[in-house]
């Protein structure tokens, strides 16, 4: 046989070769085996009328060693940026300002917060100012708070962007809220009104919660 029908072949064979390697990709981790229950999600930020920055976010992990269930969470942090130092940073993640808070609730795998999920929030003490923020269900409307002052105040949650929620499942039934107030006053008692009735919730060291039986 000739040398240039033994390069053909040897060429046709490399070919072959190749294809097959980026096909099977050896390398790559298998779609299925890539983890679907580990991912955090800032869902907003914003500043507080005296200029502290904040972030919401939401995720979600494992709840046993397999992906079976899950554990969503909810995070709300205020930041002191800018830094002057780098390590500022690095200590601020590990550990966050006062105001800063979070819960984790079990649901199904691939599935979000139960129907009768209602409010889960905090009325918190940051430094110069106070805040009320939490999670509400997706079908609240909104959220009256009686203030110590006897006054009151309406919040209407609101959902985090289309994109997201069209993206990750776990956000479809979830609404969030960010509340910043003047020191002096606190909230009493919170009045949430959604499309499953109206329910009056009184404080528990702070906290003011009503997560819904089902689901969790």
């Amino acid at each position: 046989m000739k040398p240039r029908v033994y390069a053909a072949i040897a060429a046709l064979g490399m070919c072959l070769f190749v294809a097959i390697l980026l096909s099977a990709r050896p390398w790559a981790q298998p779609d299925q085996r890539v983890p679907t229950c580990q991912h955090r999600q800032p869902v907003a930020n914003g500043k507080s009328a005296k200029g502290t920055p904040w972030t919401v976010a939401v995720s979600i992990r494992r709840n046993e060693r397999k992906c079976s269930s899950w554990l969503l969470g909810f995070e709300f942090r205020p930041d002191q940026k800018p830094y002057r130092r780098r390590w500022e940073a690095a200590l601020s993640r590990k550990t966050p300002m006062p105001g800063s808070f979070g819960w984790r609730w079990g649901i199904p795998a691939g599935g979000h917060l139960p129907n009768d999920f209602t409010i889960s929030s905090r009325d918190e003490y940051e430094g110069s100012e106070r805040v009320f923020a939490g999670a509400a269900g997706g079908s609240v409307k909104y959220i009256t708070l009686a203030m110590s002052n006897g006054r009151h105040m309406v919040i209407h949650p609101r959902l985090p962007s289309r994109a997201l929620r069209e993206r990750f499942v776990w956000l479809r039934n979830l609404r969030y809220f960010v509340q910043y107030y003047n020191l002096g006053i606190h909230v009493r008692k919170v009045t949430v009104r959604s499309s499953n009735g109206v329910f009056t919730i009184r404080g528990n060291e702070g906290a003011f919660e009503k997560i819904g039986l089902t689901g969790l």
